[in-house]
Order: structure tokens, then sequence, then C-alpha cells
């Protein structure tokens, strides 16, 4: 008995439709494949200098990739209509924004409904909060303080930070020895008076029982926050030192979604959500998050893993649309501006709120639109200037 025909197979996987978010995962994949075939590394080959590494003589390329696809797509919508990304943020309906944020996996924290109610609470504010920013954000210096600086070095770089108009600022701990630590938080506190806020950064160093030993001991300093004292993902030991000392944890940059923020919320692990948008799945899950962590009475910034391309239009959303605090700053690095094509204006210690259309780096998007070209996306251009549109799903 002979045996029937095999069926043909499809030429493609998926017919080309309208452009769409595809999901984070995937458009990972993709330009990992894309950057195989193109030959074009997905992290840049000069890598980011280390916070305990000296500085190279000449700054690296840019990164080949600033934004995701997903905040890709956020980028081409707020092209589309001309404003700039936080302008778009705070333009759309509260419905519509919603629809375009993924809230699944938080229902048990953050219901549709209540994160309904919690914009629709805060709207009647809104145009107050706005005119009080005064078309700036504050923000802190870290680059003064790397852990590898002497001590005369971080009292005079707090120094210039304070005098540049930095209202706060953020020094590296987490030394083999505790006590160097503790030295470091009183030159700079000295240097800089009680004026000036200061918070410290462990990059994850201490242990449990080192972090609330260490904790107690600075106390008098009057810290700000604590960021990243643990290992990340010891929610359990977070929650103890902010129990054990009352210190205000900071949290984010190594947390990868909204379901582990909901995690470190809930067990009273997280006092700061220090959200990075090139960690998460872009400019939509950081509303997610933002929402989730409001509602849980947590203020919310960002971790400047994108040295501020993205986290400037988010934190004056997170301040006029979901009453933040006005007293939460956010990360400036000011040694790193050399290494970006279009670094954020930050004059005299605050960011100067964009009004470029778009998150206002078109030129870097370019390299991701190759690169997500190569991997089979088809990516629009939008605007005159040529900056990556919406990613559509197709392989």
């Amino acid at each position: 008995m002979s045996r029937p025909a095999p069926r043909a197979r499809a030429t493609a996987r998926h017919s080309p439709g309208p452009p769409c978010d595809p999901h984070p995962r995937v458009a990972l994949r993709r330009a990992r494949r894309g950057a195989a075939a193109s030959g074009v590394p997905l992290r840049p080959t000069a890598a980011q200098p280390s916070p305990r590494a000296p500085l190279p003589a000449q700054p690296p390329l840019p990164a080949p990739c600033t934004l995701n696809p997903l905040s890709a797509c956020w980028d081409a919508w707020a092209k589309t209509r001309r404003v700039p990304l936080w302008r778009l943020l705070l333009a759309l309906p509260h419905g519509a924004l919603l629809d375009a944020v993924d809230l699944s996996h938080l229902e048990d924290a953050l219901p549709r409904e209540a994160a309904l109610a919690l914009l629709d609470r805060e709207a009647g504010g809104r145009a107050a909060r706005e005119a009080g920013l005064g078309g700036r954000f504050p923000g802190y210096d870290t680059s003064f303080g790397w852990i590898s600086h002497s001590d005369e070095a971080i009292r005079d770089g707090a120094v210039r930070a304070r005098e540049a108009g930095f209202r706060a600022l953020k020094l590296k701990v987490g030394s083999a020895d505790p006590d160097r630590d503790l030295r470091r938080v009183r030159v700079v506190r000295e240097a800089v008076g009680e004026g000036v806020g200061l918070a410290v950064d462990c990059n994850q160093q201490w242990s449990a029982a080192t972090a609330v030993r260490v904790c107690e001991a600075m106390a008098p300093f009057g810290l700000m926050w604590v960021e990243e004292p643990c290992h990340p993902d010891d929610i359990a030991a977070h929650a103890a030192l902010h129990e054990r000392t009352g210190v205000v944890v900071a949290v984010g940059e190594a947390i990868p979604n909204r379901v582990v923020f909901k995690n470190f919320l809930s067990a009273g692990a997280c006092q700061l959500a220090q959200v990075d948008p090139t960690r998460q799945a872009g400019v939509g899950e950081c509303v997610a998050i933002a929402l989730l962590a409001r509602s849980a009475g947590v203020p919310v910034t960002h971790h400047v893993g994108d040295m501020g391309t993205i986290a400037q239009h988010m934190m004056p959303f997170y301040r006029i649309a979901l009453g933040q605090p006005d007293t939460v700053f956010l990360e400036h690095i000011p040694h790193l501006a050399p290494y970006l094509t279009f670094p954020p204006r930050v004059e005299d210690g605050a960011y100067v709120l964009p009004t470029d259309a778009g998150v206002g780096a078109s030129t870097q998007l370019l390299d991701t639109a190759r690169l997500l070209a190569a991997g089979g996306c088809t990516v629009a251009a939008v605007g005159a200037d040529g900056g990556a549109g919406a990613v559509a799903a197709v392989e």
C-alpha cells in the first residue's frame, strides 16, 4: 500500500500582522538570533566600567541596545503623538493605560479595579504636582562615592556634588572591612552636613547578620536608605533587616519582574522600589510595578541601568499621576555621560524634563532595529528622525 503524499510544509510560521508587542522572552530570543547573524553583540563589547574598577582611558562605543523591543514600541507610540514619553503616559485615559499594562499574576495584590481606583483618586492633584516640579526632577549623585575611591576623593567629590546642586548623594559601601564603610559614611556626612541626603549602596555584599550590625552602627548618620544590602534573592534577610533596624531597604536592581517585586513588597522586604527599565519587560511593566508599590504605600524610583534615558520619563509620571512623594530622587552618574550618545540633561542637580518626542534617544534605537531585523522581526521607522518603531511579531 502506498503512503499518502506528505503535506506541504508552511513556508512561514506566522503570517505578517499589524505591529504588536512580542512576549519579552520571544523578543530576547529574536534579538540574540539577530546578534549572532549580524556579528554585532547583544551587549557592548567594551563593557560599562565596574563600580569596583578604574575607568578606561577612553569611553567605549555606545551600547547597541538601549531600549528593549517593548520599550521601543512605547517610543514609537509617543513619536506618533509627537510628545515625549512621559506626556503620552499622562495623556492616556486611565482605562487605556491599564489596557497597555500587563497586571496578570498581580490579581491577589493589585486587581485592575484597585489600580484604576488609585489613578482616579490621584487625578485631582495632577496639575498642582506638575506645576510643583517646575520642569525638573531632583537627582542624586552616585559618581563621587565609588568603592575604590579614597577617603580624600569621596570627601572632595561629595563637596563638588553639593556645589553642583545635588541635594542627595549615594555612597558605595560593602568593603571587606565594615569599619571602612562606617568611616567613609562619617567622612561624607561631615563634608556635606545634615542638609544633604545620604544613602548607601552595598551591592549585595553583606550577610544578614552583618547587615543588621552595620546598619545599627550607621543609624546616627541619618541614611535615606540602604540599597541591596544582602543577596538579591534573600527576601527574608531584607525583611528582617527592616524589622530589626527600621532602615529603609531599597531593592530592585536585580529583581527581574513584577511578580518578584510583589513578593518583596508583601513580605515587608522593600521600602523603596528601584525599578530598572532595562531589566523589566519594558515601560509597561515599570508602570505595573509602580502601581503595585504605590498601592502598598511604597515610593518608587529607578535604578538607572539605562543611564536615565527611560527613567527621566517615568519619574515625572509617577509623581504627577500616582501621587509619588516629592522627597524621591532619581539616580544620576555624571562621569558616565561621555558613554552616551544622548545623555539626559541634568542642571543644578536636577533632571530637566524631556521635550523631544518619544524617549529621545532614537539614534541609539537604530542599532536595536538592525538587530531585531536580522532576527526576523520587522521594525517600522516612525518620524522624520528615523527612530525605531513598533516591533511586529513575525518570525
